[in-house]
């Protein structure tokens, strides 16, 4: 199955977010998207202002209505900084695990 990854602090997920998923989804026809909240991103000084839980939890708010939106704590449950290749590394290992478990 084809997979959005959409990564980000979403300290805190506002439309622009999820008109930003909703445009990629239906331009490059994905029938998933994952938002992956980072634990710290690399790149930027500051520490999200938000706890790791809320911003989670804001998240999982955000995208309850959307069917082909999903929300993963990957990095939030790996010590900061985040790495998206990382993230993509370990979806790409569990999704071969779940194909030949079938």
């Amino acid at each position: 199955m084809r997979l959005g990854v959409f990564g980000g602090t979403f300290d805190p997920i506002h439309l622009g977010h999820l008109a930003s998923a909703e445009e990629a989804a239906y331009r490059l026809c994905l029938p998933r998207v994952l938002f992956v909240p980072a634990q710290r991103q690399p790149l930027k000084g500051a520490a999200p202002r938000a706890s790791a839980a809320d911003r989670l939890a804001m998240l999982r708010l955000a995208v309850a209505d959307n069917p082909c939106f999903d929300v993963s704590p990957a990095e939030l449950d790996r010590p900061a900084p985040s790495y998206t290749v990382d993230t993509l590394r370990a979806l790409r290992v569990l999704s071969w695990c779940e194909q030949s478990a079938t």
